[in-house]
């Protein structure tokens, strides 16, 4: 079996496992390279890539592993982190004021949903970026955010829990835009100075 990243190959001739063809994969990318899927005997596998290298393991002949470089993911990240901050950071004030004033319809809780799904999202992309090779100015300071907005989560939790849309309207208020703000910064600077913000399609 060939194992193939760009012009890295290499050959797998003993009984494989699934596993042994994995950590192959994995040390193929190393620290550079973020997975995105592979190319099985010229089918692209997305979706259940384990499954799949389980199932077939017998017959493959060659495996291209579909990557991209560290930064340019690393950037991707950061575009969609800014976009989503900036949209979100526009609704929170509307939804701060109508936890509350208790007026509480559903809509108001799926958007309380919805900003702590994007919220978890961005706690994903800090930690991400953080532990990449790719070093981001000032990203301290967005690591320190999270940490801080991360310590409240068993409050948050609590006041989900019992509905309680005063505790949570303080907890956005003084711990969720003040992240959303040093994600924004954070990231429009690296655009600023580091990087290229690549064009959203």
């Amino acid at each position: 079996m060939e194992i193939r990243l760009g012009e890295r190959v290499e050959q797998l001739t003993e009984k494989l496992t699934t596993d042994d063809v994995i950590a192959t994969i994995n040390a193929l990318l190393g620290e550079d390279f973020y997975f995105e899927g592979l190319k099985i005997d010229g089918e692209v596998v997305q979706d259940d890539v384990e499954q799949v290298l389980h199932d077939r393991l017998s017959s493959i002949q060659t495996i291209e592993v579909l990557a991209v470089e560290a930064q340019q993911f690393v950037i991707g990240l950061l575009a969609s982190g800014e976009e989503y901050v900036k949209r979100a950071s526009e609704h929170t004030p509307q939804l701060v004021k109508a936890l509350k004033s208790e007026n509480i319809n559903a809509e108001a809780w799926a958007n309380v949903n919805d900003i702590l799904g994007g919220i978890q999202w961005i706690l994903s992309m800090t930690e991400v970026v953080e532990q990449s090779i790719i070093d981001v100015n000032d990203w301290a300071d967005l690591v320190q955010a999270k940490e801080q907005f991360e310590a409240q989560l068993p409050t948050l939790q609590t006041a989900m829990e019992k509905e309680d849309s005063v505790a949570i309207a303080t907890t956005i208020e003084k711990f969720v835009i003040p992240y959303f703000e040093t994600v924004q910064r954070v990231t429009g600077q690296a655009f600023d100075e580091q990087f290229t913000r690549p064009t959203i399609q």
